[in-house]
């Protein structure tokens, strides 16, 4: 490995003790005297039976670190554990400091164990979030919540599935332009552009996909003989089986629990030549079973961050998510709302936030509730780098159930649409028969076939850069320009493939000119001009404050973001972004201190940065 790991650790020591907000040698806090337990949780606690059962997150304070030398050890321990593909993946959005942080250390074994003593049974351990998920009843949560080291308890929210009901113009069932050898196949890769660069070579070859779903009868169908599977987990029942087992799965109305599963894993990796060919055949597949499809017990989202996590652990490159969920089962505690579809709040967006910053790229359904109450797209498709896909027919008319955007910070959502009407995907009963299928539970699994394709293309491009090119290049759809409708528009992976990605990438170690202000280096902002994001990189020795305003020619703020604070030592690839709207942000992630107005309009703006007092200032230009 090209890693230093001296340098690492000792880079990324006062950096974690900050994050945990305490100095060396501190002793933990003691509990907060507000509640832990949080509000509507302790609603259902208290009109609920002493012994009734509930699955809860238990979140804890820190991870018991107390001095310099115990980080340092476990960042350590923590190091020999992690593969080398994925610190490979995670160098490309990482600096050294940072490619192991506090994030990967594990949660202390002596806090789960006290937890568990209490007769609360484990569910589900998660290091990105820093807590555990348990089976437990209301007098033992009462004792949890004594616990000194305890943060927060949380519900674990439940979710069911929609499934859109029968759409006009499916396709047809025969190839439309002589490619005998795609099958039923081809009308769904085609108008994604995705044989275009199978004809290039490129099929996924060399790129680790995750799936997140039902469950997988992978070993039958012959659409699966070359299928490489380098990984199973069933996070249900605690074993690798992937299929459905005798006392253990059930069938619903769409068939066997493993039925969805099968059908979007083929929609990727399905190989049968002249019959059905899929997006990236010769990818690696990692498999995850999260979710029961028995109406009873749906899918929970400690199920699905623990998904992720083992996602990364095992070097993913991309994590595909067939959600499609929005009901909240009733008596869980404390349903999210519309507002909570922010980008930052459900667990699952915060899984899949903190797997992007991780070199992951994660691709989810938006929703099928587009005809329902709620309408929006879903968790964690609200993700800000997530890329969250819609669906439309084989005309290229959104289907009429997929959910629509913003999110509910005024982010465009979703990013960009699929063919999600009778996509063909493997008939789970028949071992050669094909079916179709609806819902952007199938558009996903197209566009996340595309990402593993962009990827093989270009091995350096980051989550960012392949959300980037998806969407600078879709073929517009509806109305003019992005939309909560279509998003951009309709995926062109070959368009895609050849995006200019050196207008929009600085290298590691930055040739470009730079302004130097006390220690502080500034580099011009790229992609100038530009019609969406704008990056103001530097590279600063000490930590700073940096903030960043826009200003019109006669001198009106249109835009203003952070200040943001920044550690000391590093250059900062992406420093500030604008996304070219007016506004006022307090954070990378853009969330808004008050109401969007509009994109502003094209033309020339000047920009200040300021580092704590020292002003540095330019100009950007704006084009549609």
């Amino acid at each position: 490995m090209a890693f230093t790991m001296l340098n690492i650790i000792s880079g990324m020591i006062a950096i974690v003790f900050l994050r945990m907000g305490i100095a060396y040698g501190d002793e933990l806090s003691t509990p907060s005297a507000s509640p832990k337990i949080v509000e509507g949780l302790a609603k259902k606690l208290n009109e609920g039976m002493a012994e009734q059962r509930y699955h809860v997150w238990i979140l804890f304070t820190d991870k018991g670190i107390r001095t310099e030398g115990e980080f340092t050890q476990s960042l350590r321990r923590t190091a020999t554990m992690i593969p080398d593909r994925t610190l490979r993946r995670r160098q490309k959005v990482l600096s050294e400091r940072d490619i192991i942080d506090f994030e990967d250390l594990p949660v202390v074994a002596h806090y789960l164990q006290t937890v568990e003593a209490t007769g609360a049974r484990t569910r589900t351990i998660s290091r990105w979030l820093n807590g555990m998920s348990v089976e437990t009843t209301k007098t033992q949560i009462e004792r949890i919540e004594s616990l000194p080291f305890v943060r927060r308890i949380d519900p674990v929210q439940v979710f069911r599935r929609i499934e859109p009901g029968q759409v006009e113009r499916l396709p047809s069932e025969k190839p439309s332009s002589g490619r005998s050898d795609y099958g039923v196949a081809y009308d769904q890769a085609a108008q994604i552009r995705v044989p275009e660069l199978h004809d290039l070579g490129y099929t996924g070859k060399g790129i680790r996909i995750c799936l997140l779903d039902t469950g997988y009868d992978y070993r039958r169908h012959q659409a699966f003989q070359k299928l490489d599977v380098i990984a199973t987990r069933d996070f249900l029942h605690g074993d690798t089986e992937v299929a459905d087992e005798a006392g253990q799965d059930v069938s619903d109305t769409q068939g066997p629990q493993h039925a969805h599963g099968t059908q979007t894993l083929s929609v990727i990796g399905g190989y049968d030549p002249g019959r059905f060919v899929g997006i990236a055949s010769d990818a690696e597949f990692i498999l995850g079973k999260t979710e029961n499809v028995a109406s009873e017990t749906p899918i929970e989202e400690d199920f699905w961050v623990a998904g992720v996590e083992w996602a990364d652990s095992l070097g993913a490159d991309v994590v595909s998510s067939s959600l499609g969920y929005n009901t909240w089962d009733p008596g869980t505690g404390s349903d999210y709302t519309l507002d909570d579809l922010d980008g930052e709040t459900a667990k699952t967006t915060r899984a899949a936030a903190i797997a992007v910053t991780k070199g992951v790229v994660v691709v989810a359904s938006a929703g099928n509730e587009g005809n329902d109450a709620w309408q929006k797209v879903l968790t964690p498709a609200d993700g800000k780098d997530v890329v969250a896909v819609g669906a439309i027919d084989s005309q290229g008319f959104r289907a009429p159930f997929s959910s629509l955007g913003p999110t509910a910070d005024g982010r465009m959502k979703p990013d960009v649409v699929a063919l999600g009407v009778g996509v063909w995907a493997v008939d789970v009963v028949s071992p050669a028969g094909y079916v179709q299928r609806n819902g952007t539970s199938f558009s996903c699994p197209l566009v996340s076939g595309v990402c593993a394709l962009l990827l093989q293309a270009h091995p350096e491009w980051t989550p960012v850069h392949v959300g980037r090119a998806l969407r600078e290049t879709a073929r517009d759809l509806g109305p003019a320009d992005p939309d909560t409708l279509y998003g951009w528009g309709v995926v062109d992976a070959l368009a895609a493939a050849n995006f200019e990605s050196d207008s929009t990438l600085v290298p590691d170690e930055p040739e470009l000119p730079g302004e130097v202000i006390d220690g502080i280096v500034v580099y011009p902002p790229f992609p100038n001009p530009s019609s969406g994001e704008v990056y103001f990189p530097f590279k600063h020795s000490g930590d700073t404050n940096v903030g960043l305003e826009v200003f019109t020619p006669s001198g009106e703020l249109v835009a203003k973001v952070g200040p943001q604070s920044f550690y000391g030592g590093r250059y900062e690839k992406w420093g500030l972004v604008w996304n070219g709207e007016n506004g006022e942000y307090n954070r990378l992630e853009e969330r808004p201190l008050r109401d969007r107005d509009s994109t502003v309009s094209p033309g020339i703006y000047f920009y200040r940065l300021d580092f704590e007092g020292k002003m540095v200032v330019g100009k950007v230009a704006r084009v549609r």
